[in-house]
């Protein structure tokens, strides 16, 4: 299911289910930080911790986050399975995504006028 990042998952529901299970546990581990009905936080150095793991070379995540990152990142893993850019002020995107791996990809920007170029999703030939 989805990245299968759950095995043994094969509807929503299950994977809803063991979400909500992973949130409450981590909750009562105070790993995550009670929020609103709808969202948990996670305290930084938690967060640091975190994505350090994830970002490991064989894992091949890489995310960024925190406002002020103006332009794609140049140290992204061409391995990369998952790119996560949260509130950046992105203005432009590459020419082509070069990570063959990738299954993910998430880019929020605060600028309403981030450039998408044609090429974005398309295979770089050159290489």
């Amino acid at each position: 299911m989805g990245l299968g990042l759950f095995r043994g998952i094969n509807t929503i529901e299950e994977a809803r289910d063991r979400v909500y299970t992973l949130v409450h546990k981590l909750k009562t581990s105070c790993l995550f930080l009670d929020c609103d009905i709808k969202s948990v936080k996670m305290h930084d150095v938690v967060l640091d911790v975190a994505i350090s793991i994830a970002s490991r070379d064989q894992n091949g995540f890489m995310v960024s986050y925190g406002v002020g990152l103006k332009e794609w990142p140049k140290d992204i893993q061409k391995k990369c399975t998952a790119i996560s850019l949260p509130h950046s002020n992105i203005h432009e995107l590459p020419q082509w995504l070069e990570y063959p791996e990738l299954k993910f990809l998430f880019v929020h920007s605060n600028d309403p006028t981030l450039k998408i170029p044609d090429t974005f999703f398309q295979r770089d030939e050159r290489t």
